[in-house]
């Protein structure tokens, strides 16, 4: 079986095992890299080989931490998939914001939320992957926690248009309902994509920005 390996640039911290013997670093900051490591190679782990066929072994292997270094992070695979699915939410989240700063008119700014989006998923396709894919088969707290983070990104798409709204008034509202559509729209298309091309997902942003733009300008 194939060594999974770690994704360079993840959002999970330095991803360097701690050098052996005696060194300088504190309790806090052993545990603190031991706890990234451990959740990136979750990531790794299952974004490789689904949920069903990963393993603990896997898994501390993959992040050069003991088994007993894993329990004392974590209480199961499942715990740690989970915090690792809200470290890479908060990063997701993070990029959008980084990206709508930039920006200035309502147009500008739902290109902006798209790309920083899209550009998150790039700039880390193991995790996407492991979200967006495989996170579901996690069990049912997984599926509840893909939904708060749809809704997360529905939130920031209805203030947005909120914002539209301010600035145009003739624009009209739509229900909250539609934010959800929009960010499931989304996702699924960089699903698809993450599953059939190796190309860059930011090459979806020009259609989606134009469907979501005409969906938002043609309220009434």
């Amino acid at each position: 079986m194939t060594a999974v390996e770690l994704q360079p640039g993840s959002v999970f911290g330095s991803l360097t095992a701690l050098p052996p013997g005696r060194h300088a670093l504190s309790r806090a900051e052993v545990a603190a890299s031991q706890r990234g490591r451990l959740m990136a190679a979750a990531v790794a782990v299952i974004s490789v080989r689904g949920f069903a066929a990963m393993t603990i072994t896997e898994v501390v292997r993959t992040a050069r931490v003991s088994p007993n270094g894993f329990y004392a992070q974590f209480a199961s695979l499942e715990a740690c998939l989970m915090e690792a699915y809200d470290t890479y939410v908060a990063a997701l989240v993070a990029s959008i914001t980084t990206a709508l700063d930039a920006a200035d008119t309502p147009d500008e700014r739902i290109a902006a939320a798209i790309g920083g989006y899209l550009a998150a998923l790039d700039g880390d396709r193991q995790a996407a992957r492991a979200f967006l894919i495989e996170f579901d088969a996690v069990g049912a707290a997984a599926r509840i926690k893909r939904r708060e983070g749809v809704a997360t990104f529905a939130a920031l798409l209805a203030q947005e248009h909120a914002a539209m709204r301010e600035r145009e008034p003739a624009l009209g509202a739509l229900p909250a309902t539609a934010y959800v559509a929009v960010s499931n729209g989304i996702r699924v298309q960089a699903c698809d994509a993450l599953e059939t091309t190796s190309a860059p997902l930011s090459g979806l942003a020009p259609d989606i920005v134009r469907w979501v733009t005409a969906l938002v300008r043609g309220a009434s």
